[in-house]
């Protein structure tokens, strides 16, 4: 092969292995909410709508103000939240990445803290589990639970 042409290939072949991964550029964050309720309501409203929407409990403490779910499989889209970039591919938009959400609530008088925690896998052709991403919630899906929260009405 010329000189000529070896080297470009060679340059474009470190420029393309050098991609890789690209952790998320958000930051973790606890979003809170403002809610004008008592905390029992706040409490009473956010377990029924976590509940009605398929989450499971590890911890729903009523006196300390804390849900803890256990972590459920979802399909994000790369609004809800950043798992970084495989090759300048959005981790969360890869079909062979599954994802899991764990939420966790502390609930106090008038608000919500919401902190989620994400884990990821992704599985390669031959079904091995080949890296772990890690993902930053960007607040969407905290904003549409906080939404349910509000406008659920009990019995």
């Amino acid at each position: 092969m010329p000189l000529k042409l070896a080297l470009p290939l060679t340059a474009l072949f470190f420029l393309q292995c050098a991609g890789g991964y690209t952790p998320p550029s958000a930051n973790p964050t606890v979003f809170t909410y403002d809610i004008p309720l008592a905390k029992t309501a706040l409490f009473a409203k956010s377990s029924a709508t976590l509940k009605d929407l398929g989450y499971t409990f590890v911890v729903e403490d009523p006196e300390l103000g804390q849900i803890r779910t256990t972590p459920q499989a979802y399909r994000f889209t790369a609004g809800d939240c950043d798992c970084g970039e495989w090759y300048r591919k959005p981790e969360v938009l890869d079909k062979a990445t599954a994802l899991r959400i764990e939420i966790i609530l502390s609930i106090r008088e008038g608000g919500i803290d919401f902190s989620t925690k994400y884990s990821a896998e992704h599985r390669n052709t031959a079904g091995k589990i080949d890296r772990r991403p890690e993902c930053v919630s960007l607040g969407q899906l905290e904003k549409q639970l906080v939404d349910a929260i509000v406008a659920k009405k009990l019995d």
